[in-house]
């Protein structure tokens, strides 16, 4: 009776290397591990929601509202000082040309997205109580978001009116999906949905806009590192 061959561990099965290689190249990235971590904050957000939802006391329904909330204090540890690179982008910027323009609107507005975002982390770290008052930090952090997604959505549709490349027009595409989420659920942090709709977004929406755009973000991510 012959005996069979050993069967080979997973690791060294060539489509898990292949798909661990893979998972390393997208991670490597800052911006990969930053879409990475977007997406499971509104994934476990989501999650929360929706099994609140059929029982607010269910055990994972809290588990996962508490992995948000530790998965995006996480995220802005890791942005700070990251206004740094926006302000130092926009300083290069040819004001001069619409299409710069509008990405150095952009980048001057998430450059100072990221301060406020980094005095909300000092907030939560109690080593300040600057703008507690009222939540002004996460409604100015919001403020400057929006108009940053909003810029540089412009840009996008500008470029995607200008060019017929079929690959870059589907690009853009991917944009304008990443933008229109971020834009949805940073409308309610500063009012904007409460003041045109009359209401804000709920949290479930949020949620879902917030769960596309850090997806596409990451499949955008994933794509690149893996060329």
């Amino acid at each position: 009776m012959s005996e069979s061959a050993p069967t080979k561990p997973a690791a060294t099965n060539p489509a898990v290397l292949k798909t661990l290689i893979f998972i390393m190249k997208t991670l490597k990235d800052q911006n990969g591990r930053g879409n990475f971590n977007k997406t499971i904050q509104y994934l476990t957000k989501l999650l929360s929601i929706v099994l609140a939802e059929g029982n607010p006391k269910d055990p994972w329904a809290v588990s996962f509202a508490k992995a948000s909330v530790f998965i995006n204090n996480g995220r802005k540890l890791g942005f700070l000082g990251m206004f740094m690179d926006n302000f130092d982008a926009a300083a290069k910027t040819n004001w001069s040309n619409l299409r710069s323009a509008l990405t150095g609107a952009s980048n001057l507005c998430n450059g100072v997205y990221y301060l406020f975002d980094n005095l909300i982390f000092l907030q939560k770290a109690s080593l300040t109580e600057v703008m507690t008052a009222n939540n002004q930090a996460n409604y100015y952090a919001m403020l400057f978001f929006w108009f940053g997604q909003a810029f540089a959505l412009a840009g996008d549709v500008m470029d995607m009116l200008q060019t017929t490349d079929a690959k870059k027009r589907q690009d853009l595409y991917l944009n304008l999906v990443i933008r229109l989420g971020n834009l949805t659920y940073s409308s309610n942090g500063w009012n904007l949905s409460t003041n045109v709709l009359g209401s804000p977004f709920s949290e479930k929406t949020c949620a879902y806009a917030g769960l596309i755009a850090g997806a596409v973000a990451l499949y955008k991510s994933a794509m690149s590192a893996n060329k």
